[in-house]
C-alpha cells in the first residue's frame, strides 16, 4: 500500500496479488461445461421422445351413451379407452403420435364395431359416428304457427 496525494491509502499495483484467477477460470469453465451437458440433454430429448402430436376426435350420439371407444396401436404400450358421455356432448379425444391405429367401440363387454385407420404427423382425424349411429331421443316438434284450421 502506499499513501496518495491526499493522505489516504492506494493498492500498489506492484504488489502480488492472490492467486484467484485460477479459482475464477476454473468456476468459469466449470460453468460453461454444465451449460453445454444441460443444452445437450435438452436436445438430445427433443430428438428421441416420439410426443403424441396427432388428435383423433370422436363425435358421437346418444345412441352411443355408455358404449367404450378404445383406440389402439403400435406407439400405445396399452390400448386407450374412453366412454360417451352426455357431460362431454358424447366427444371423445384421443392425442396420439402418428402412425396406424385401431378404434373398436365396445358395449356390454362385446365389440360390436371396429375401423382401422392410419393419422400423419400433426394432424387431426374427425370420425363423425353420429351419422352411422344417428340419436335415438325423438325430433323437437315443429313450431306452433298460431293459426288455428
Amino acid at each position: 500500500m502506499s499513501t496518495g496525494t491526499d493522505g489516504g491509502m492506494t493498492p500498489n499495483p506492484n504488489a502480488n496479488r492472490p492467486a484467484r484467477s485460477i479459482w475464477v477460470s476454473t468456476a468459469l469453465m466449470l460453468t460453461a461445461v454444465l451449460f453445454i451437458l444441460a443444452v445437450s440433454i435438452l436436445c438430445y430429448r427433443w430428438i428421441i421422445d416420439r410426443e403424441p402430436s396427432s388428435l383423433i376426435i370422436l363425435n358421437g350420439s346418444d345412441a352411443l351413451e355408455g358404449v367404450v371407444a378404445q383406440v389402439s396401436g403400435v406407439g400405445l404400450a396399452q390400448p386407450v379407452r374412453a366412454t360417451f358421455d352426455p357431460k362431454e356432448k358424447y366427444i371423445l379425444r384421443f392425442h396420439v403420435a402418428a402412425g396406424n391405429y385401431t378404434l373398436s367401440l365396445i358395449r356390454d363387454g362385446q365389440s360390436f364395431a371396429q375401423q382401422d385407420f392410419t393419422i400423419p404427423t400433426r394432424q387431426v382425424l374427425t370420425l363423425d359416428l353420429w351419422r352411422i349411429y344417428p340419436s335415438t331421443r325423438p325430433a323437437s316438434t315443429p313450431a306452433q304457427s298460431g293459426v288455428e284450421d
